[in-house]
């Protein structure tokens, strides 16, 4: 057999056992993911990696992972602890005011009964002037 030959067979076989690796790790990761976020009743995650390890992440992600995922930030592995912090927090502060802006659209149906309440930007902004603004949990 030639050299081409062997290598090309010996390739694919590598290949098929490189990414048999990264899934498994990525399995493992998000075991561990999972326990220190019912642990530690974490509310967001934000997924940070390369074009590589993201997908393989996302795939294998549980339902109660998945929902806690408030962004995914493309980052190269050699990146210095100050970029992922800042990007991080970037994440975290798009997540909040995307909430705030859906919470101030979306009609509240759970208005207390007998409580004057008001729905939409227009109405919400006329009471706040009038002082009669309280947010319902």
């Amino acid at each position: 057999m030639s050299r081409t030959q062997m290598g090309g067979w010996a390739q694919a076989r590598y290949q098929r056992h490189m990414e048999n690796y990264h899934q498994h790790h990525a399995k493992e990761v998000l075991e561990v993911l999972d326990r220190v976020v019912r642990k530690e009743e974490i509310q967001y995650i934000v997924f940070a990696g390369d074009q590589v390890v993201i997908p393989l992440l996302e795939k294998q992600l549980s339902p109660f992972l998945a929902a806690k995922v408030i962004d995914v930030v493309r980052l190269d592995i050699r990146a210095p602890e100050r970029e992922v912090l800042e990007k991080t927090l970037a994440a975290i502060d798009r997540s909040r005011r995307q909430r705030r802006f859906r919470k101030g659209r979306a009609p509240d149906r759970r208005l207390p009964l007998g409580r004057p309440g008001g729905v939409g930007v227009p109405d919400v902004l006329a009471r706040l002037a009038k002082g009669q603004v309280e947010e319902c949990s």
